[in-house]
Formats: C-alpha cells, structure tokens, sequence
C-alpha cells in the first residue's frame, strides 16, 4: 500500500472521527433539550379547581396535548438512543479501521532500510536515479537485494539533509 494512500486512508479515518463526535455532540443536545422541553411540560401540569365548562374543554385539551408532547418526547428518545448506539458502534469500526491502517503502515515499514548521508547525484533526482543509486551502494556493501523502490525524503534539519530511504522486496513473500 502506498504512502499517499495511506494518508489518504488516514484522513479519511480522522474525518469521520471528527463526523462521529459532533454527530455524539449534537444528539447530546437534542436529549437535553428533549428533557427541558420534558420538565416544562411536567411544571405545567397542575389543575385548576374550578367548574367552569370552558375550562373543562380548555383541560382536557390540555391533556390530549400533554398526552401527545408525551409520546413524542417517548419516540424521540428512542431514536436519539438508536441513533446513539449506532453511532457508538461507528466508532468502535473507526477504531478498527484506523488499527488496521495502523497495522498496514508498520507492515509496510518492516522491508525499508533508511540510508543517510547519501548526496544528491542531481537535484530534483527522480526515484529511478535514487533507486539505481542505492543498488549501486548495495553491491558495493556485497549485499544480493531485491530493490522495489526507493525515494528521497525531506527532513527538517541540516544533519539529515540528505536521506534516502528503499523498500526492500523479500522473495520469500513473493511466493506467499
């Protein structure tokens, strides 16, 4: 697997990461405001004692609309709680899925050998320069390699200004 696409992969991780929580977030404030619009409604529910018709209508609208705000508040923190354990079992699978980005990207490390100190032959060498020069540098050293790739890396100080890294191919996986 390659550099950029393990990059690719990790960003893509990181953004659903970031996706997950501030779906967690937002789901967290439709509960509370599904509990304070539930304590309003609890606040309002006392009853008057008078005898009137009129307010005996008016309670028993009330009441139905009591009753109905009730089941909507019930069907709503189901789908809040639905949604939250989807959303959980979301994350585990991120988790997983960044492990495993993580297991590929060591597994790819175990084959490269970083050489330094090793100067330009060019600047703006390409990786067939770099790796020719890095077999050249092997059968000097007596080594019998299988070269699959090699690069230059940037560094951020003058000791490492001039690193290369390569990717060995071992044969015994080759027939795996």
């Amino acid at each position: 697997m390659s550099k950029d696409t393990i990059k690719s992969l990790k960003k893509e991780n990181d953004d659903l990461k970031a996706q997950t929580e501030s779906i967690m977030e937002e789901l967290k404030k439709v509960k509370d405001l599904v509990n304070s619009k539930e304590i309003n409604i609890a606040k309002g529910d006392h009853i008057c004692s008078t005898s009137n018709k009129e307010t005996l209508k008016s309670l028993e609208y009330l009441s139905k609309e009591y009753d109905d705000q009730k089941r909507f508040t019930q069907a709503v923190k189901q789908q809040i709680s639905r949604l939250e354990t989807r959303v959980t079992e979301i994350a585990v699978k991120l988790d997983s899925l960044s492990n495993s980005i993580d297991e590929v990207q060591q597994y790819s490390y175990q084959y490269n050998i970083k050489l330094m100190g090793i100067p330009e032959i060019k600047e703006n060498e390409s990786a067939t320069e770099t790796s020719v020069l890095c077999e050249r540098i092997f059968k000097a050293m007596g080594v019998q390699v299988s070269l699959l790739t090699a690069w230059r890396q940037e560094t951020q100080t003058a000791a490492d200004q001039n690193l290369s890294f390569a990717n060995l191919h071992d044969a015994s996986h080759k027939n795996k």
